[in-house]
C-alpha cells in the first residue's frame, strides 16, 4: 500500500468505540479495560474507503491496574494472630476475576516475607505474632504474565495475648501477682487491677519473662477480685484474665483495755485497721483456744468495739486472751492478761454476838470461793478497828 493508506484496528468490528485509524503505521486504541484479553485485528482501507481483508494482529491483554491503598484498618480488622487487609479493584475486573498476591512481613523491606494469593478484594493473613508490627502491600497479576506494582504500604500491631496467671501472694494490704508472657515479645504493657483497670486500683509494668506486678494500699480482711491484661503497642486492650478472688489478711488485734468485775470482764479492741464486720473474739485462757465455754464473739464497729465475757466466778484467777479471724479461718491472737482476779461480792452476815469489849460475826461467803479472805470492821476498815 503506498503512504498515505488509511490503516484501521480494532479490538471488535471495527466499530468507532473500539478501533483506531488513521495513515500512519502506529496506532493506539484507548479505553480498553485493565487485566482482559483482546483480539486485535487490522485492515486497509483505500482511497474509496472500502475495506481490505483483516487479518490478526495480536492476542493480548491489558495489564492490570496498581491495586489502591488498603481500606483504613479497624478494631474489626485486627486479632492476636492474623490481620484482614481489603482494598479496591481499581479498574481490574471481576469477572473474570484478577488475583492478587498480598504480602505480609515484620520488615518495612520485605526482606522475608509470607504472601498470600487471592481472587478476591481481601484476604486475611494468618499465623502472626502477638503485639508485633506487620507491614502489607499488595499487587495484581497480569493475566499475560507478570504483576504490576505494589500499593502503598500499611502497617499495624497485631493484638496482645492476655497474660498468664502464674502465682499470686496475699497480703494485709497488698496482693502480688505473677504473670507470664503468654506468647507476647518482651516490652509488652501488662496490668492488673483490682477495678476497671484505673491507675488509683491497678498496677502496670513491662514485661520481661514472668513478670511481678504488686497492688498496694489495700484494704485489710476485704474481698478483691484481681483481674490482667495487656496493652499492644497500639495501646489496644487484650481480653482479661481473672486471676482470683480473695480476701485480704486481717491486721493484727490490738487490745485497747479491759475491765474487770465480779463475775464478769468487759475488754476493749482496738480496729487496727481492720474494716468494720471484722469478726473479734474474747475468751478465758491464754493458749489461742476459743473454743471454749467462757467465750464473747462480735464484730467489729468504728475505732473500738467493747466485748463482755460473762458468768465468771467470783474472786477466781484468770488469764485472758483476744483475737480476730483471719482469711482461712485461723486466727491472730493477743494475751490480755496472763493473770487477774475477778472481784469478790460482800459476804452474808449470819449471825452476830455483842461483848463487853468485842463483837463476834459469823459470815457466808455468798458465792466467792473457799479461801477468800472476808473482813469485819467498825470502821474504815484499818488495822485497829478490823479483823
Amino acid at each position: 500500500n503506498p503512504v498515505g493508506t488509511t490503516l484501521e484496528i480494532s479490538t471488535g468490528n471495527f466499530a468507532a468505540g473500539s478501533s483506531s485509524s488513521g495513515a500512519v503505521t502506529t496506532l493506539v486504541i484507548s479505553n480498553l479495560i485493565a487485566n482482559t484479553a483482546y483480539t486485535i485485528n487490522a485492515r486497509s482501507v483505500n482511497y474509496s474507503t472500502s475495506a481490505s481483508n483483516s487479518v490478526l494482529a495480536a492476542a493480548t491483554a491489558t495489564y492490570a491496574n496498581v491495586p489502591p491503598a488498603f481500606t483504613v484498618l479497624t478494631p474489626a480488622d485486627v486479632f492476636l494472630s492474623s490481620v484482614t487487609v481489603s482494598w479496591g479493584a481499581n479498574g481490574n475486573p471481576l469477572t473474570p476475576p484478577t488475583s492478587y498476591q498480598v504480602q505480609a512481613s515484620t520488615d518495612l523491606n520485605f526482606g522475608v516475607y509470607s504472601g498470600s494469593e487471592t481472587f478476591a478484594l481481601s484476604v486475611t493473613t494468618a499465623t502472626l505474632s502477638a503485639n508485633t508490627s506487620y507491614y502489607f502491600r499488595a499487587r495484581a497479576y497480569n493475566r499475560g504474565g507478570g504483576q504490576s506494582a505494589y500499593n502503598t504500604v500499611i502497617a499495624t500491631y497485631t493484638l496482645s495475648n492476655s497474660p498468664a496467671a502464674i502465682a499470686y501472694s496475699v497480703y494485709n494490704t497488698s496482693i502480688s501477682v505473677t504473670l507470664g508472657s503468654n506468647n507476647n515479645p518482651a516490652g509488652t504493657t501488662i496490668s492488673i487491677t483490682t477495678g476497671s483497670f484505673e491507675s488509683s486500683a491497678s498496677s502496670a509494668g513491662v514485661q520481661s519473662g514472668n513478670t511481678t506486678l504488686n497492688l498496694t494500699n489495700l484494704i485489710p480482711n476485704t474481698v478483691y477480685t484481681v483481674k490482667a491484661r495487656a496493652l499492644n503497642y497500639n495501646n489496644i486492650a487484650s481480653s482479661q484474665t481473672t486471676v482470683v478472688t480473695t480476701t485480704t489478711l486481717t491486721n493484727s488485734i490490738v487490745v485497747n483495755g479491759f475491765n474487770v468485775y465480779t463475775t464478769s470482764v468487759n475488754i476493749l479492741i482496738g480496729s487496727n485497721g481492720n474494716p468494720d464486720g471484722t469478726q473479734v473474739m474474747v475468751s478465758t485462757g491464754v493458749g489461742g483456744h476459743y473454743d471454749v465455754a467462757r467465750t464473747s464473739v462480735g464484730r467489729t464497729s468504728g475505732n473500738q468495739t467493747s466485748l463482755t465475757i460473762f458468768n465468771l466466778s467470783t474472786n477466781t484467777f484468770y488469764g485472758l486472751q483476744a483475737g480476730n479471724l483471719t482469711t482461712g479461718g485461723s486466727t491472730n491472737t493477743a494475751v490480755v492478761t496472763n493473770s487477774t482476779y475477778t472481784l469478790s461480792v460482800s459476804p452474808g452476815v449470819t449471825s452476830f454476838v455483842m461483848y463487853n469489849t468485842s463483837a463476834s460475826v459469823s459470815l457466808d461467803l455468798n458465792t466467792n470461793p473457799v479461801g477468800t479472805t472476808l473482813e469485819i470492821s467498825t470502821g474504815n476498815f484499818a488495822a485497829g478497828s478490823s479483823s
